[in-house]
C-alpha cells in the first residue's frame, strides 16, 4: 500500500524518521532541544538538507544538551560557522544557542518543557509564547513543525501507515498550562 503521508519516494533516511521518529512523543532535554534547534535551522531550506546534516550538528552543538549549548561563547560560534557539517547562518546559530538558554529559563520555570509544549495545539499561540520567552526562529510554520515532530499535533494525512500513531489530530483550540493563559490567533 503506498504511504499517503507522501514520504515513499524518499530517501532511506527520510523513510526512517517519518517512521521511527516524526510525530512520535519526545523525552529527554537534548532530544526537544534538539527537535526545536533542527526545525529552527530547516528555515528556507529543505527537511533532507537538516535530516543529511543532524549528525554534523549533534556533534558541533553539544549533543544538543542545553546547558552546553547555553554556555557557547564568541570562539564557540566562530567555531560553528567554520563547521561545513552544518549549515552556516550565523543567524541561525545565533537563534540555537539564545535558544538554549531560553530553553533552560523555561525549563526552570514550567519543569518538563515537553509537556509544556504538548499542551499547545495552536502553532500561532505557541510561536508567540516562545518569542516572549526568548526564543528566536520560532515562528508559527516552526512551531507547528516542532508540535508535529514530537507528536504534539498529528501532521500524518489521512491514509498515512503513521497517522494512527500521533499523539492527536489538529485543533484551531489553544491548549495552555493554566498559570499563563495566551490567547491563541487562528
Amino acid at each position: 500500500m503506498p504511504d499517503r503521508c507522501g514520504w515513499a519516494d524518499l530517501s532511506p533516511a527520510m523513510r526512517r524518521y517519518h517512521d521511527a521518529e516524526w510525530g512520535r512523543p519526545v523525552r529527554g532535554d537534548a532530544r526537544l532541544f534538539e527537535r526545536i534547534t533542527l526545525e529552527g535551522a530547516q528555515a528556507g531550506l529543505s527537511w533532507a538538507t537538516i535530516l543529511n546534516k543532524r549528525a554534523a550538528y549533534r556533534a558541533a552543538f553539544a549533543g544538543f544538551r542545553p546547558e552546553r549549548v547555553a554556555a557557547f561563547t564568541a570562539r564557540d560560534e566562530r567555531r560553528l560557522l567554520a563547521d561545513a557539517g552544518i549549515v552556516r547562518n550565523r543567524a541561525k546559530i545565533r537563534s540555537a544557542i539564545a535558544n538554549a538558554r531560553a530553553y533552560l529559563d523555561l525549563k526552570e520555570e514550567v519543569g518538563h518543557v515537553g509537556g509544556w509544549l504538548a499542551s499547545f495545539d495552536d502553532a500561532a499561540a505557541l510561536s508567540k509564547e516562545l518569542r516572549s520567552r526568548g526564543f528566536t526562529f520560532v515562528g508559527p510554520t516552526i512551531a507547528e513543525s516542532i508540535l508535529q515532530a514530537i507528536g504534539a499535533l498529528d501532521g500524518h494525512v489521512p491514509g498515512c501507515a503513521q497517522s494512527s500513531r500521533a499523539s492527536r489530530s489538529r485543533s484551531p483550540r489553544t491548549r495552555v498550562p493554566a498559570r499563563r493563559a495566551v490567547p491563541g490567533r487562528r
